[in-house]
């Protein structure tokens, strides 16, 4: 389900017959494509999902009070504006807000640097909520949409889109570095019912064909036909294999909405007889601009083939460097060892010379020992002599007197 159109479906569908021409928003210097956020540097299919959308949402954005959460470089928020009563775009990166501030001007559309999960805005303050391709992004998405609903105002509308997981992403496929967090339509369904009463899930894919719808109005279920390799074609009722999901979320009773289709005949070369025969002289023109390019790239190439060779000679110069370099701090860890050894060395050396000037010292005290007791000994034989001859001078008057004792003890006797 979704929220009833402004103005009344037969004022929409009255305006639309009539034609209604919307001007292109651009920015003159467009930022860079990083492949994290769209720019209008970029064309292809990409582009073309995201104009359908804020081409979509712009009809309920009528006169209302509009908030853009993620605005990017900000051209989604200015073709909101060109019907809207006032339009604010919030994103996160404050380089993208100051750009989109310069590029698009308007005295009802205004940009502010702001995260998604905690929008810098007062509660109750917006009719409409659009956020595009931003629920992937992050983890915290209840988050989000509580944010979403503080900041609605009663009864207001949320128009949100994020890429169907099973088919934007299969198993096969690389993941996407930029996304955080995708859904299948059941969980993005499931989301949106936990914060809001009502809620309507539109597919959406790019395509490359035709398209036929019936003259008015009805609710008949579109049959498709796809091209499914060089041998085959798929028949289905409604869209086949849609790699988008574009919700409307509501606490309020929504009628569902149309049927909707965006034709970019630019790409598939439908222009009239005098757009063709200017786009023919406006190519002339290009392919005479492009031949000196030609010239400037073969020359271009044939340097850089000069540069390849360098560039190798380069590379072998850089890996014998690095051997050289290995074999330095080999070199370098060697000295550094034999400086640890040497040094101990030196140490061990200092007290080898210690213990042998200790060693010198002692022997020369032991050889003054040597000298005095070689003195003493000297003067002991000395000594010793003049005793042997005072006892042999001394041994007759000894034996003499033995002698005597020896008689007067046998005198006494007898």
């Amino acid at each position: 389900m979704s929220r009833a159109l402004p103005h009344g479906r037969s004022l929409y569908m009255s305006r639309f017959r009539m034609g209604e021409i919307i001007a292109w928003p651009k920015a003159p210097h467009p930022l860079p494509f990083t492949g994290e956020r769209l720019t209008s540097a970029y064309r292809g299919q990409t582009e073309i999902e995201h104009l359908h959308r804020y081409l979509l949402a712009r009809e309920w954005c009528r006169d209302k009070d509009v908030l853009d959460v993620a605005s990017g470089e900000g051209y989604g928020t200015a073709l909101i504006a060109q019907v809207a009563r006032n339009a604010v775009g919030v994103e996160i990166a404050p380089e993208a807000v100051e750009h989109a501030s310069g590029a698009y001007q308007a005295g009802n559309l205004r940009f502010v640097v702001g995260d998604a999960r905690s929008l810098p805005i007062p509660d109750a303050s917006f009719d409409v909520v659009t956020s595009f391709e931003t629920l992937e992004h992050f983890a915290e998405q209840r988050r989000f949409l509580s944010e979403v609903r503080r900041v609605l105002r009663p009864g207001g509308l949320l128009i949100v889109s994020t890429p169907d997981r099973d088919n934007y992403s299969p198993a096969e496929s690389p993941a996407n570095p930029f996304h955080v967090r995708e859904l299948t339509e059941a969980e993005f369904e499931a989301l949106l019912r936990s914060s809001f009463a009502e809620v309507s899930v539109m597919a959406q894919r790019a395509i490359f064909g035709s398209v036929m719808l019936p003259g008015e109005a009805g609710k008949a279920v579109p049959l498709c036909f796809e091209r499914r390799g060089d041998e085959h074609f798929e028949g289905s009722l409604n869209l086949p294999h849609p790699q988008y999901m574009v919700g409307f979320a509501s606490d309020e009773p929504v009628s569902p909405p149309p049927t909707s289709v965006y034709i970019d005949t630019g790409r598939l070369g439908m222009l009239r007889p005098q757009e063709a025969d200017a786009a023919l002289g406006r190519l002339r023109d290009q392919n005479a601009e492009i031949e000196p390019l030609r010239a400037a790239l073969s020359a271009a190439r044939e340097e850089a083939r000069g540069l390849r060779a360098s560039n190798d000679e380069l590379m072998s110069v850089r890996d014998e460097a690095k051997g050289l370099l290995a074999a330095n701090e080999m070199a370098e860890r060697a000295c550094a060892v034999l400086r640890h050894e040497l040094a101990a060395a030196r140490e061990e050396a200092k007290g080898l010379k210690a213990a042998k000037d200790d060693a010198e010292r002692a022997g020369q005290e032991a050889e003054r020992a040597c000298e005095t007791l070689r003195g003493e000994l000297a003067a002991c034989q000395e000594n010793l002599a003049r005793v042997r001859v005072s006892k042999r001078r001394i041994w007759p008057v000894r034996a003499f007197r033995e002698l005597r004792r020896f008689g007067r003890r046998l005198g006494e006797r007898s």
